[in-house]
This record gives C-alpha cells, sequence and structure tokens, in this order.
C-alpha cells in the first residue's frame, strides 16, 4: 500500500533568486576594478606591437607589389619625422613615443634626408636591411627588429630584441 506525504512537494521554479544575481554582478564589478588597470598597463605595449607588425607588413606588402607588378618596389623610411612611405601611397607614423633607426648600410641611405630605402625587386628578392624600432626609456623599455633577408626578400620580426 503506497502512503501519501502529508504535504506536497514544491518545485522550485527554474531561474535564479535576485540575491544569487546581485552576488554575481558584485563579484564581476570586483574582477572589473581589479583587472582595470592591469589593462591599461598593457596598452603601451600592444601599441608597441602593433607599430612594429604594421611595418613589418608594410614591408611585406612592397614586396609582393613587386612581385606582382614585376617592377622594383621602394619602401622609404623616415628617420627623422618617424615616418614610412608605402610605394605610391600615403605616410604612415609611427606612435608617439616609438622611434626607428637604420641597423645596416645594406639600404639605400640618403643621409642628408635621414632617409632610408628598402628595395624589393620584381623577383621578391632585396639587398636585405634591419630595422631597430624603440620605444621608451627607464624600467620598460621595449625593442624590436625587423630583418629583410637579403637573398630571399622575406621580412621577419624579432621582437624584445636584448642584442641587435
Amino acid at each position: 500500500m503506497m502512503h501519501k506525504r502529508p504535504y506536497p512537494v514544491q518545485r522550485r521554479p527554474n531561474g535564479f533568486t535576485m540575491i544569487e544575481l546581485l552576488v554575481v554582478m558584485a563579484v564581476m564589478g570586483l574582477v572589473i576594478a581589479v583587472a582595470t588597470p592591469r589593462f591599461h598597463h598593457a596598452l603601451p605595449g600592444l601599441e608597441f606591437r602593433h607599430a612594429v607588425h604594421n611595418l613589418a607588413a608594410a614591408m611585406r606588402q612592397t614586396r609582393a607589389a613587386a612581385i606582382a607588378r614585376g617592377a622594383t618596389q621602394v619602401l622609404v623610411l623616415d628617420l627623422d619625422d618617424s615616418l614610412y612611405h608605402f610605394p605610391n601611397g600615403e605616410p604612415q607614423a609611427l606612435p608617439q613615443g616609438l622611434r626607428f633607426e637604420n641597423l645596416v648600410d645594406v639600404a639605400d641611405i640618403d643621409r642628408d634626408k635621414r632617409q632610408v630605402r628598402y628595395v624589393f625587386y620584381p623577383d621578391g628578392t632585396s639587398p636585405g636591411g634591419r630595422v631597430l624600432i624603440q620605444m621608451g626609456q627607464g624600467t620598460t623599455p621595449r625593442s624590436a627588429v625587423i630583418e629583410i633577408d637579403w637573398l630571399t626578400g622575406r621580412v621577419r620580426v624579432q621582437e624584445d630584441a636584448d642584442r641587435v
């Protein structure tokens, strides 16, 4: 014989209570408050990496244009104004606080204007070159080297280069 329960079983409705939602929101607020200052310190590093990879991409694009067009293409770096010029394009500026310098005298250098020309030939080769990009001084300086292989014309990035 089956016995009936003296009281009906109440089922809890699906969903969350207001207290549970408030606890979750408080924890999320705490996480955001702790993480925001740390994220703010990472921004200069992100800006640096973005600038380095943009310059390397511009070099790769110049090489690809030389191959596609079957004509020599040149990317010009203006060392004084921290600009680089695409072939037939608008000059691009490095973010403030970043600077670059040519490391190898393989590239065509105009010492009066302080401009360096990186040449890419129709077969994709190049005389080569190395560019040092630096940001900041003091406790957290960053540097990277962009290298153009003299034989293949391939562009490589070495970030946080201790030895250049």
